[in-house]
């Protein structure tokens, strides 16, 4: 289970390094910045955004290909 949280905007210069398919009515956005990384989540409904705890860019990056495989929610 993913926790999620509200944005916390702590870095001074996020570069989104992937992201899912604007298409959809969620994007997910895999995000690094500051010797950190994140997952950030954004419902194109509602305009509500929340974000996982910063990690390590490793742990991030096998966090976003189980949230691409449908292993984690």
């Amino acid at each position: 289970m993913v926790a999620w949280h509200p944005p916390m905007r702590l870095e001074a210069r996020p570069r989104i390094l992937r992201w899912t398919c604007e298409c959809r009515a969620r994007v997910y956005y895999l995000v690094v910045g500051g010797g950190r990384a994140h997952v950030r989540r954004t419902d194109r409904q509602t305009g509500a955004a929340h974000e996982t705890a910063r990690m390590r860019y490793a742990e991030a990056e096998r966090l976003w290909h189980e949230i691409l495989l449908g292993q984690a929610a």
